[in-house]
């Protein structure tokens, strides 16, 4: 634990900052970032609550682990920004394909266009993601305002298979929990004693109702990190972790350059 402290003071220095700021959604892996950051920086860490339909048990959860943490917080309601997203992502209607039909969609009263595709189930991943984008532009600004450092959230488990979203809660300044298994997450949250029922609440990105990570990737994390440990598990098993490890590759890679194909 004061190896990661140390480690995070050490690459604030480096940069120049003042501090360290993470999201913290409710969940274990932040809950732990957040105890991290409020330990390397007692007076300049700041926890961020951003809302974009998020669980009651998640705001919950949030609020448990700031007020036990005793970390500077703040909250954000993007409700708006996100739907207007969608509008502005997804509103491309066949009403207007040249000048005139575009100039008569205009004067159309937009509270008659049906905007119930929006709902389909297909998109709820593509959804997911834009929520997670949007999280992480709020968190950015809130970091340059604040000269802070921003603290990724995601472990190792989560980043060997690439369960994370690209350019959304997968990026980060620094990485302090990034080579601890999800295993070891947890136990280095029972030696903050973060609050019992974040530890027990099931890990979650939050993305869509009812969503939880195991349930998406349709293998548990004591399973994942047996793979990675190189242990014998069951070949059902073995064969979705390898084919999402496969079609997750380039966020590994970040951007894949001709050159490196």
């Amino acid at each position: 634990m004061n190896n990661i402290v140390d480690w995070i003071k050490e690459k604030v220095k480096m940069a120049n900052a003042k501090g360290v700021i993470v999201a913290v959604s409710g969940g274990i892996d932040s809950a732990v970032v957040a105890a991290l950051a409020k330990k390397a920086f007692p007076k300049n860490s700041l926890a961020l609550w951003i809302d974009i339909d998020s669980s009651v048990s998640s705001k919950r959860n949030y609020l448990r682990t700031v007020n036990y943490l005793d970390i500077k917080s703040i909250e954000l309601n993007l409700n708006y920004s996100y739907r207007a997203s969608l509008k502005d992502i997804f509103e491309i209607k066949d009403i207007y394909k040249n000048l005139e039909s575009y100039e008569k969609y205009l004067k159309t009263n937009k509270a008659k266009i049906d905007y119930s595709y929006l709902e389909l189930d297909n998109l709820d991943i593509i959804k997911g993601n834009i929520k997670a984008r949007l999280r992480m532009t709020a968190l950015y600004a809130q970091a340059q305002k604040n000269n802070y450092l921003v603290l990724s959230t995601s472990n190792k488990s989560e980043i060997a298979v690439g369960y994370f979203t690209k350019w959304g809660d997968g990026v980060g300044d620094i990485a302090p929990i990034s080579h601890l298994f999800k295993s070891e997450v947890y136990e280095l949250a029972k030696k903050f004693k973060i609050p019992k029922i974040v530890i027990e609440t099931p890990p979650s990105g939050d993305l869509w109702e009812n969503q939880t990570d195991e349930d998406e990737m349709g293998f548990t994390y004591d399973e994942l990190e047996s793979y990675l440990k190189g242990q014998n598990i069951d070949n059902t098993k073995k064969e979705l972790i390898e084919k999402l490890i496969k079609k997750n590759k380039h966020k590994q890679m970040g951007v894949i350059n001709y050159e490196n194909k």
